[in-house]
Parts: structure tokens; C-alpha cells; sequence
């Protein structure tokens, strides 16, 4: 099952490491250097409070946070379990987390 895993994560590290180089290759593409003004300007017209556009950038942290401890912790390859069934994420750190969000 280590190789089995190890195999799994070099994949999954493999694939996160071209989404990253393709977002940002969008980020740097011209589309977006162009939009993000026009963006800003709509932003600035709507009269956002600040407050609320804080909020969002934390959210957003948050989730992007949660997203990589999910991916980090929500895989066990000790218990013998199949990878596409749900046995590896009982007792996980991830599985955890995922009770505490759903008890709210």
C-alpha cells in the first residue's frame, strides 16, 4: 500500500503543480491585465465597504487553507482500506474537521 500511496501523491502533487503554473499563466495573460482595472473601477462605483471586501479576502484564505489541509490529512494508507472508498478518511485529521464543520 506505500507504493500504492507514494504513486497516488506524486500524481496529485504532480497535476497541483501544473493547475498552479496554468493559474498563473492566466494571472500574467493579457485578458487579465486588462480586466483587473475595469474590475476595480466596478468595485470602486458599487461602494463597497471595506469592511465587507475584508471579510471576503479572509474567507477566502480560510478556504484555501482548509482546502490544503483537507488534501494533506484526508488520506490514511495504513488501514489496508481502498482509495476510492471512504475507509481511509475515518479518523483522519481531515475527517475530523469535516464532523466539527458539518456539528455547526
Amino acid at each position: 500500500m506505500d507504493a500504492l500511496s507514494g504513486s497516488v501523491q506524486e500524481t496529485v502533487e504532480g497535476h497541483v503543480r501544473d493547475l498552479a503554473a496554468r493559474v498563473d499563466g492566466i494571472a500574467a495573460s493579457e485578458f487579465v491585465k486588462e480586466l483587473m482595472p475595469r474590475l476595480a473601477e466596478r468595485v470602486q462605483a458599487i461602494d463597497v465597504d471595506p469592511k465587507t471586501l475584508s471579510g471576503a479576502r479572509q474567507g477566502a484564505d480560510a478556504t484555501r487553507q482548509l482546502g490544503k489541509f483537507l488534501v494533506e490529512h484526508s488520506f490514511n494508507p495504513t488501514d489496508g482500506a481502498s482509495l476510492f472508498k471512504l475507509g481511509p478518511y475515518s479518523g483522519t485529521a481531515a475527517h475530523g474537521v469535516v464532523k466539527d464543520i458539518g456539528n455547526l
